[in-house]
């Protein structure tokens, strides 16, 4: 006997061959990594602008931070500038009074038979002239200034003239012995 039957089963579930399998299988398998490669560009992509927002967030704050740096140097610069300005006045108030004291020590070398005509004290050089009476006046003016402590001894140039039977000029220049340090 013959039976006719109605096959049911649909082809996928039907018994395949080798090669039926190995082409399901590869097929498959090719679905799951499309899937996969996929998901790994949405991931690339959302982490692309993850990062590309913190990068912009940096170069935001980098470029906050230059602009306050730059603020700072402006400030910086006007501070140098009054602390300079200071020390400078400082020091002409202090050459002030270092030049009245440096006068006043000067004078104290020349002795009361000379009479100056000129008084020159730039910084540590001093340049006088003036006439005396005799030359033991100027003798004795030239050894106060070789004799004294503050006066560098090395840089003493002196010039005698006779101007008349009673009159003698002279002139003196010379450095005061700390004049490289000052300077």
């Amino acid at each position: 006997m013959v039976y006719n039957s109605i096959n049911l089963l649909e082809d996928s579930l039907q018994p395949l061959s080798h090669w039926e399998r190995i082409y399901l299988w590869t097929s498959k398998t090719a679905k799951y990594l499309l899937i996969l490669a996929e998901i790994a560009l949405v991931i690339t992509f959302l982490l692309h602008l993850y990062y590309d927002n913190k990068l912009n967030a940096l170069k935001s704050r980098i470029n906050h931070e230059v602009s306050l740096l730059q603020e700072h140097r402006k400030q910086e610069s006007t501070i140098v500038m009054v602390a300079k300005t200071t020390k400078e006045l400082s020091t002409l108030m202090s050459d002030k009074t270092s030049a009245a004291t440096r006068r006043k020590y000067i004078l104290s070398l020349v002795p009361p038979q000379i009479t100056l005509t000129t008084f020159m004290l730039n910084f540590d050089t001093i340049s006088i002239a003036g006439t005396a009476g005799s030359y033991d006046a100027i003798k004795t003016l030239f050894d106060n200034f070789n004799n004294a402590k503050e006066l560098d001894k090395d840089s003493i140039v002196t010039s005698t003239s006779q101007l008349s039977h009673s009159n003698i000029h002279f002139n003196l220049t010379c450095n005061f012995k700390n004049a490289q340090s000052n300077k």
